[in-house]
């Protein structure tokens, strides 16, 4: 799935598979996991990559049933001497507008990131001020993962998506580096 990280990088995954059990990839964090009737487990995960790590090929989990992985890999200017979990928050699935999230990071350089998910294509994905890029697992339209990067000043990102179905579910956070 991703290759060819180096240490001190930092990945962040969200997926969700159609089993009866929460498991994130082997040796990452879990941030949130929550589990849905209608589309089983989910969850969000980061891990900061060490030496024996690099260039390891990071999989989905084995014996997954439709197993749906977004993993985005962050190599920062200067070496990473930890990460902190500013915030977090997370909207459980519904089959409403699940509302706005506004994540609010302090002081240190980061990653704002959003995940969104739905039963159908998740059109539109906010995410204000503009983020810097978003990732979509392969083949599917209903599973997102966007992030912004600050190098220095974070300001407070304000996350959205409509009511596009059932299921609809927001989750975002900042990991400060420090």
């Amino acid at each position: 799935m991703l290759s060819n990280v180096q240490a001190g990088d930092l990945c962040i995954a969200y997926g969700r598979s159609v089993t009866t059990s929460v498991a994130v990839p082997t040796g990452f964090t879990a941030l949130k996991t929550f589990y849905s009737e209608e589309n089983g487990p989910m969850w969000c995960a980061y891990r900061m990559i060490i030496a024996g790590d690099a260039s390891a090929n990071f999989n989905q989990q084995a014996g997954a049933v439709n197993y749906v992985t977004i993993l985005a890999a962050f190599r920062p200017d200067v070496p990473i001497g930890g990460l902190v979990i500013q915030s977090t928050q997370h909207v459980e699935p519904t089959s409403g507008d699940p509302g706005d999230i506004t994540v609010t990071p302090t002081g240190t350089p980061g990653v704002v990131f959003a995940c969104y998910q739905s039963s159908a294509a998740v059109d539109p994905r906010g995410f204000s001020p503009a983020k810097d890029a978003e990732q979509t697992a392969v083949g599917a339209n209903n599973i997102y993962m966007a992030w912004k990067v600050y190098n220095s000043s974070p300001s407070a990102v304000t996350i959205s998506m409509d009511d596009e179905g059932t299921l609809n579910s927001l989750f975002g956070g900042y990991i400060a580096v420090v």
